[in-house]
């Protein structure tokens, strides 16, 4: 029962306004009800915008850990007599120093980067060649792949920071260096007496090659960039 605080005339449970003097109704049970209902949490969940890169590298770090001292401790324990082990810890060292080894780090030296993964990739290539017993394809050809990748990323590097480029232009770039990486690959290794190492970095030259072609009519069509810009944003 509520009653109207102007004329204290017994007012309806359904009403709004008094019906004598016109008064706006104040029920402060049904006010009460309707806060009850509200949920003290919100039902959105909140997801932060930055990510913390040195946690995330923490994790990626210890995940990459356990199957290495796995494989480690098969080989010593359960099957010994080759160290089958130490490729995959290289390998995983490897991967370990070029994706995860940055995430440590705020401000990122590019050009420091480059070199550290030069080196490391070279290193690694080196150690493979002398566990298979095969330095001269390290001489021949891992040395000269390595050579060239590393001259075409410190290219693509200056080229990027010399001058903002558009995301298209960027991917285009790579994808032609990625392109003639696998030619140069194929003739090296086709010399070198791998079997079918050219026609293998061939087909991949012309598929990348046809992926240039259409990244390059979508950077000089403007409906196209439009396009392709919605498609990926949304």
């Amino acid at each position: 029962m509520s009653y109207c605080v102007n004329c204290g005339v017994e007012l309806d449970s359904s009403a709004k306004k008094c019906a004598l003097c016109g008064t706006q109704v104040i029920n402060p049970a049904k006010a009460q009800e309707k806060e009850e209902t509200i949920a003290p949490f919100s039902d959105n969940v909140y997801v932060p915008k930055t990510v913390k890169a040195r946690f995330i590298a923490s994790l990626v770090s210890v995940i990459m850990l356990v199957p290495n001292m796995a494989c480690l401790l098969v080989n010593f324990l359960i099957l010994p007599g080759n160290f089958w082990s130490v490729h995959i810890l290289s390998t995983s060292a490897l991967l370990w120093v070029i994706l995860v080894l940055p995430l440590f780090k705020k401000a990122h030296k590019t050009y420091f980067m480059w070199a550290f993964d030069t080196v490391a990739v070279g290193g690694y290539a080196f150690l493979l060649m002398n566990a298979l017993d095969a330095l001269e394809w390290y001489t021949t050809c891992a040395l000269p792949i390595t050579v060239l990748l590393s001259a075409m990323v410190l290219f693509y590097i200056i080229w990027v920071r010399r001058k903002k480029r558009s995301g298209i232009l960027k991917a285009l770039a790579l994808c032609a260096e990625t392109a003639l990486a696998f030619l140069f690959s194929g003739v090296l290794l086709y010399f070198a007496g791998v079997p079918y190492a050219f026609e293998i970095g061939l087909i991949v030259f012309v598929c990348i090659v046809a992926v240039v072609g259409f990244l390059a009519y979508c950077y000089k069509s403007e409906s196209m960039r439009s396009w392709l810009s919605k498609k990926l944003s949304t």
